[in-house]
């Protein structure tokens, strides 16, 4: 049967880091101990720290928090990815920033940085979801919007890994707006008009195919406006295109 350790011997086997500040009566009776490194002051099973390991679950969660952290090279480059940009001091992703969105130039002070970085997927205005930035409803919160003219495209993506189709709305000059996709691109299909026609055609589109949607490995706004079709869908697509009528605001 092993020796049973006394007190003395105990406290010389601890961590350097680790002091005892209740009496050694044994490896299964628990007792207090205090990091010197941290402060934390908790009770222990004794038989885990006569290794002489340095064992504070506080030291190891901020040795974790910092292993795991993201630098401000890291951040920003996330941010770029998703159109943002940081104007204020970076101290942290749980720390309040000052952003400003690239594309509408739009400013906003999240409580955390880490609801951008993680949650949200960029600025909230121009943040393309299924439904896309254009929608009907939009036309009846700003009425001047619908004298207004774009285009509805619909283009190819390639890169070595990946190919698939996207279709979307713009006001943008062609080559701005498709310098921003970080692909290959194709311009197959386009219908110019006012935005309202142009907002129809794209929401006629994305329903009839809203079960072959494809979501791409680079980020982009408008990735989730993405399809995988074969050529007979593109043929489809192109006929709805083609036949789509252009009215003037009047009609709208």
């Amino acid at each position: 049967m092993a020796r049973k350790f006394t007190d003395k011997e105990f406290r010389k086997a601890l961590n350097k880091d680790l002091r005892a500040l209740n009496k050694y009566d044994g490896k299964r009776k628990k007792i207090l101990i205090e990091c010197l490194r941290c402060g934390d002051k908790r009770k222990k099973f004794p038989r885990g720290l006569i290794n002489g390991n340095h064992v504070c679950a506080v030291c190891a969660q901020t040795k974790l928090g910092i292993k795991n952290r993201l630098s401000e090279k890291e951040v920003k480059k996330i941010l770029i990815k998703k159109s943002i940009k940081i104007l204020s001091k970076f101290n942290g992703i749980m720390k309040k920033a000052k952003l400003k969105c690239l594309e509408c130039k739009r400013i906003w002070n999240p409580t955390r940085l880490s609801e951008t970085l993680y949650i949200n997927n960029g600025c909230e205005i121009c943040s393309k979801r299924f439904n896309g930035a254009y929608s009907m409803d939009l036309f009846k919160r700003k009425p001047h919007l619908k004298k207004e003219k774009g285009i509805t495209y619909f283009i190819k993506c390639t890169d070595k890994k990946e190919n698939f189709y996207k279709i979307g709305i713009t006001k943008q000059k062609w080559r701005q707006r498709m310098r921003k996709i970080p692909y290959k691109i194709k311009r197959l299909f386009v219908f110019s008009g006012y935005l309202p026609q142009c907002t129809k055609l794209e929401i006629e589109i994305k329903k009839k195919f809203k079960e072959y949607r494809y979501r791409p490995n680079k980020y982009f706004a408008g990735m989730a406006e993405c399809l995988k079709l074969d050529r007979i869908k593109l043929k489809i697509i192109k006929k709805i295109i083609d036949n789509h009528v252009v009215f003037t605001p009047k009609n709208i």
